[in-house]
């Protein structure tokens, strides 16, 4: 991205050090996606990254889907 302005880069993205970033990426049901936690058992789903496109057509793994996960039970976080 190029910005041509007189303002320094420093006043413009003054606020981009405070967003809040917290997706992680895992791995699901062998489908590497990345998600964004709500509670321990909970996490809502940001993106998925797939080859196949049948993954992008299962509506359980649509974006805004929540993936619930029973306690002691893990998915690989990469």
């Amino acid at each position: 991205m190029t910005i041509y302005s007189i303002i320094p880069e420093t006043v413009i993205f003054e606020n981009s050090e405070n967003t809040d970033y917290r997706s992680t990426l895992i791995k699901h049901d062998g489908i590497e996606m990345e998600v964004r936690f709500i509670n321990q058992t909970q996490a809502r789903i940001e993106r998925i990254y797939s080859g196949n496109p049948n993954d992008y057509l299962r509506a359980e793994y649509t974006p805004g889907s929540l993936l619930n996960f029973a306690p002691g039970t893990t998915s690989s976080r990469s």
